[in-house]
């Protein structure tokens, strides 16, 4: 079972337009990409190596 803060945190991403934009088009919930930037916000970096981990983990799985 989730944490209640989990749950709450994952209603209050914080991620500029672009970076809002980028993961709709590639189809990720932000709520899932680890942040890195200033104050837990999301940036384009962070979608992208969410993206590249779950093609990795796919791929190993296939082999």
């Amino acid at each position: 079972m989730k944490n209640k803060a989990i749950i709450a945190t994952q209603n209050r991403v914080h991620a500029a337009p672009c970076v809002r934009k980028l993961a709709r088009t590639l189809g990720v919930n932000l709520a899932e990409v680890e942040p890195s930037g200033l104050k837990e916000r999301v940036v384009k970096e962070d979608v992208k190596s969410f993206v590249r981990h779950v093609m990795d983990e796919r791929r190993a799985k296939s082999e």
